[in-house]
């Protein structure tokens, strides 16, 4: 049967696109994205000679979606497609566009989404914008029916709408959220945010109470039990910026055993330029398995793909085996614990693959799409390497089947 053209795929596209995006990924190879900004903003993209699309978001910050003319480091994502998306972006409501250009990559897109299908969503973004980017995030595309529990308390005292995200209905909950930065949803995505406003240690709850603002690596260094431990009021009260990244820093100082309790930014910066230049920088091990244990769920068990050649899939299954693998690969792995938070959560799992007489190998992430099946999130070889195209097609054609 012969593979579907890139015009056919585009025909079965669940709406009517504004605008299309192909990205070669080889000599015959090609992904298709499909976006429509407003009304009705959806995204979609069909893998390599498949009429099968998946719902996806635009993984660009509000700041580039708000003012696409602007220089932006996700400029990029509105790059590459058969018309100029700034025309379709100055469709959006001025207000609208305000509304989410604090937001960061993703969670624009749904909060914008959200707004879309729930106009009075809009005061919302704009008055509490954590708070929006929460009930946005997990929606899925194009199903209205998650904002119906929304709809029915949107218009009473905010903190009714915090069981929707399985928060408890508490005035000092709303408190803390208005002081948040919003791009603290990028540093612990919503669940990480969400366990943090849940805590019942009592240190937690005062510093959030009681800081006059919240800015993202204040929030960071509050979540973390270790480096936590590191802070006082003062320094985590304390307005000035400096030089070096508070978090970065004080894990570097946390990794020295310089274990103390620093009283401002100044102090932190000052304790960390006297560390030796090797301790100064963050190694490739940035993150400890001891602090994610137990296993991982994936899909599936180990597994023989035949053919040829024979592929081998294992299971990526707990956070040691993971750090292992990453550093037998020389990959980012070890140095990026989003693929250990996000395995622990169950939206990520890992594999190793194998095939051929000589061993060669490769490393399959997967994420959970909106649907809740998988989807070939990166797909390298050691060192980054590019996988052959047939071992890819026949991989991704497993990923398509799995429940």
């Amino acid at each position: 049967m012969l593979e579907p053209t890139i015009p056919e795929i585009i025909a079965c596209c669940p709406f009517k696109p504004q605008a299309i995006k192909v990205v070669k990924r080889g000599w015959d190879e090609a992904t298709v994205i499909a976006l429509r900004v407003y009304p009705g903003p959806r995204m979609a993209f069909a893998g390599p000679g498949r009429r099968r699309w998946m719902q996806g978001p635009v993984c660009a910050a509000g700041a580039a979606l708000a003012n696409p003319q602007a220089e932006h480091i996700d400029v990029r994502e509105l790059q590459g497609w058969d018309i100029d998306l700034r025309t379709l972006l100055a469709q959006i409501p001025q207000e609208v566009r305000d509304a989410i250009a604090c937001q960061p990559r993703v969670f624009a897109w749904r909060v914008l989404q959200m707004i879309d299908a729930l106009p009075e969503a809009l005061d919302l973004a704009c008055e509490l914008p954590v708070l929006a980017g929460l009930l946005a995030f997990p929606s899925p595309d194009g199903q209205p029916a998650p904002y119906a529990e929304i709809r029915a308390v949107i218009h009473q005292p905010r903190r009714r709408l915090l069981p929707l995200v399985g928060l408890t209905d508490a005035a000092w909950i709303i408190r803390v959220i208005a002081k948040m930065d919003p791009s603290v949803l990028r540093e612990l995505l919503d669940d990480g945010l969400i366990k943090l406003l849940s805590t019942t240690d009592r240190e937690v709850r005062q510093r959030l109470q009681h800081l006059p603002s919240l800015p993202a690596d204040v929030v960071v260094a509050i979540a973390d039990a270790k480096l936590r431990r590191l802070t006082t009021y003062g320094l985590l009260a304390d307005p000035a910026k400096g030089e070096g990244d508070l978090v970065e820093n004080l894990i570097r100082l946390d990794r020295a055993g310089r274990g103390r309790r620093y009283r401002s930014r100044a102090e932190v910066e000052a304790a960390h330029q006297a560390l030796p230049a090797d301790l100064r920088r963050l190694e490739a091990e940035q993150w400890n398995p001891a602090d994610h244990p137990g296993n991982f769920i994936a899909p599936t068990g180990e597994m023989a793909l035949c053919g040829r050649p024979l592929l081998t899939l294992l299971p990526v299954c707990t956070s040691e085996a993971m750090r292992t693998h990453g550093l037998q690969m020389e990959s980012c792995i070890p140095g990026d614990d989003r693929y250990v938070r996000r395995a622990a959560r169950g939206i990520g799992a890992m594999y190793a693959v194998a095939w051929g007489r000589k061993g060669a190998r490769a490393t399959l992430w997967l994420r959970r799409d909106d649907g809740g099946g998988w989807t070939i999130a990166e797909l390298a070889g050691p060192e980054g390497m590019r996988v052959p195209p047939g071992i890819t097609r026949r991989l991704e054609t497993w990923v398509a089947g799995l429940e």
